[in-house]
């Protein structure tokens, strides 16, 4: 599989995981980034789902080793870092980050 169409796959997976979460079938998006893990497992992008979701259903401390996971697969992966740095917060509140912008990539560059 080509760089192209991988970066299409998850970037149709980052919508339905999105989906998946806000609509509170945990079980469903659990299940599909499972399965981007096994089919991408040096991307970060599954780790950062994982992150979302486990920080959804309230369980931060697993949630951030998913987001230190990412970063450590690419430490040009903004939307990991970026969730990483959010939800080290105490009181963070918004919803994370889901894909990479041009935008905030120049932003977080660290």
């Amino acid at each position: 599989m080509n760089v192209e169409q991988t970066t299409m796959n998850l970037q149709q997976a980052s919508q339905e995981i999105r989906e998946y979460i806000e609509n509170r079938k945990y079980e469903l998006g659990r299940k599909k980034i499972l399965d981007l893990m096994m089919e991408y497992p040096d991307s970060p992008q599954p780790h950062n789902f994982m992150g979302l979701l486990l920080m959804k259903i309230g369980n931060r401390q697993t949630a951030i080793k998913h987001f230190r996971a990412a970063v450590g697969l690419d430490s040009t992966y903004t939307p990991a870092k970026e969730n990483l740095f959010l939800f080290s917060e105490v009181e963070y509140r918004g919803s994370g980050v889901y894909e990479e912008t041009p935008k905030k990539r120049r932003l977080l560059a660290w």
